[in-house]
């Protein structure tokens, strides 16, 4: 019997190049690609893209003579309606929304026609989509290789939505990751090596007055008369010096570790010490005499 009646249906996408591809299965599928979206940072705008096909549709010559029609509905998962007001996403067709989430094809409109419909993105969320494409009316006998068309699924379409970072975030966090990574290998393992520190020991005044200073985990220990506060980045990056500070030192004197437990001493040429070395030695007396003063104290490693 001669079919009074007949509509073809194609998709085509054109996310970024025009490709026809229809599966063929009892129902046919179509995927809308993947649609990234992300949220506004900074000076960085949001993302959240829409993704496009081309719909195109053809009446038969018995079509457009009788001025035919086929409504179309679009579904999602659960069978529900797609209109404008969905809270996830929505359809346009030819950039106007799908208000009640279906479509008109009529024969009168043309013998062949092609329509832009897209896919908007509402909510931003990873999650995959899918529904189906259904024939809700019609005056024709024949749609693609469906001959029962009343509720006939023709389509079946599928896309979905990826929350991603923002590219700026993203940027800074890693930055901030990878200098916070350097910041921690340097002050484990590098700063150790370039700043030798004192793993334990006392210096200790004996006169003309008595004061105790502990060494462990100095960098240096400076004997001036001057307040001196070490900044925070020095610290930070360098280690602790330890000040002690009295009248007496004129001018700084500087205690730092040595090989082999011992101490090295910096006057500067201001200080004479007696008995004369370059380093102190564990559980020896040692005068230092200012030069400048000739004011003597006693002092002791331990």
């Amino acid at each position: 019997m001669l079919l009074k009646y007949k509509i073809a249906l194609l998709f085509s996408v054109v996310l970024f190049s025009n490709c026809q591809k229809i599966e063929e299965e009892s129902v046919a599928k179509s995927d809308f690609g993947k649609s990234i979206a992300h949220e506004s940072f900074l000076w960085s705008a949001e993302r959240n893209d829409t993704l496009n096909k081309s719909f195109e549709f053809s009446f038969n010559e018995w079509a457009q003579e009788s001025q035919s029609y086929v409504e179309l509905t679009f579904t999602d998962s659960s069978n529900k309606v797609v209109t404008a007001k969905n809270n996830e996403f929505h359809f346009l067709v030819n950039e106007k929304p799908l208000e009640k989430g279906s479509l008109l094809l009529q024969s009168k409109d043309k013998a062949q026609d092609e329509i832009r419909l897209k896919l908007v993105f509402t909510d931003k969320q990873s999650k995959d989509h899918y529904g189906y494409i259904t024939i809700r009316n019609h005056d024709v006998d024949r749609v693609n290789d469906f001959d029962e068309l009343d509720n006939t699924v023709i389509y079946k379409w599928s896309a979905s939505q990826e929350l991603q970072w923002n590219p700026l975030k993203y940027f800074l966090v890693w930055c901030l990751g990878s200098l916070l990574g350097l910041l921690l290998l340097y002050l484990i393992i590098l700063r150790p090596l370039i700043y030798s520190r004192f793993s334990k020991g006392m210096l200790t005044i004996q006169k003309p007055f008595y004061k105790n200073t502990s060494l462990k985990g100095a960098i240096e220990v400076i004997y001036t008369n001057k307040k001196v506060s070490q900044g925070f980045f020095n610290k930070l990056f360098k280690g602790k010096k330890i000040y002690f500070v009295n009248s007496y030192f004129t001018t700084p004197i500087h205690f730092i570790p040595s090989a082999k437990g011992k101490i090295r001493i910096r006057t500067n040429g201001a200080y004479v010490l007696d008995p004369f070395a370059s380093t102190l030695e564990k559980g020896k007396n040692y005068t230092i005499t200012n030069s400048s003063t000739n004011e003597e104290i006693t002092i002791t490693y331990l």
